[in-house]
C-alpha cells in the first residue's frame, strides 16, 4: 500500500476565518482524506456527505466529542475510528482549550478489495500514531 500524502507546500493552510479548517491530503476518484483542524471550542455544524458510500472519522488530536445520526453525542478518544454511513447527519466539536485535529477518509466507490485495504492500512496508521 503506497499513497502520496501532500507536502506541506501542497497543503492549504487554514487562515482560521471560521473555527474549522479543512485541507484534503489525498485524492483519488475512489478515496479521499482530509484533515479537520477545530479551534479551542469549536463546533462543525451538523451535516452529511451525499457524495461518498461511507467515511471514517479519526480523532487524531484535542478532546473531541462526535454526534453521528440520531446518537446521543459521545467524547471520541483520539485514535478511535467512527463509521458514518454517507448521507447520515453527523457533526463534531471540540470541547478542549487547545485545538484538535481529526482524519476523515472518504470512499467515493466501493469499497473494493484494493480501497478496503488503503483504508484499514491508514486508520491502523492514524490509530498506532496517537498511543
Amino acid at each position: 500500500f503506497f499513497f502520496k500524502q501532500k507536502t506541506a507546500y501542497e497543503i492549504k493552510e487554514c487562515d482560521w476565518s471560521s473555527d474549522v479548517c479543512s485541507s484534503d491530503l489525498w485524492e483519488r476518484p475512489d478515496v479521499r482524506v482530509t484533515r479537520v483542524e477545530l479551534k479551542p471550542m469549536a463546533n462543525r455544524a451538523t451535516h452529511q456527505h451525499d457524495d461518498v458510500k461511507f467515511h471514517i472519522f479519526v480523532p487524531i488530536s484535542g478532546k473531541v466529542q462526535v454526534t453521528i445520526g440520531t446518537d446521543k453525542p459521545i467524547d471520541a478518544p483520539v485514535g478511535q475510528a467512527y463509521y458514518v454511513k454517507g448521507g447520515t447527519p453527523h457533526s463534531f466539536r471540540n470541547l478542549g482549550s487547545t485545538p484538535a485535529m481529526a482524519m476523515e477518509i472518504f470512499i467515493k466507490d466501493g469499497p473494493t478489495a484494493e480501497n478496503a485495504n488503503e483504508l484499514g492500512a491508514i486508520v491502523a496508521a492514524l490509530q498506532a500514531t496517537a498511543h
